[in-house]
């Protein structure tokens, strides 16, 4: 049997995730605001959490 809650638990912690990556990245920037790189992973990781906002959905 498919515990199908999974699902939903995968998704938050993706989440949860890509929001700890982007607050790290927020805090590292401040210290070292030319790190070209890193701001570029930030911009793109700010898009992805607008696609999980976009496309969020829970299986019941």
């Amino acid at each position: 049997m498919l515990y199908i809650g999974f699902t939903n638990t995968l998704g938050k912690l993706n989440i949860a995730l890509v929001q700890m990556e982007l607050k790290f990245l927020e805090e590292y920037l401040k210290l070292n605001p030319a790190d070209a790189s890193a701001r570029q992973r930030l911009e793109h990781r700010k898009d992805d959490l607008a696609s999980f906002a976009r496309h969020a959905g829970h299986a019941d």
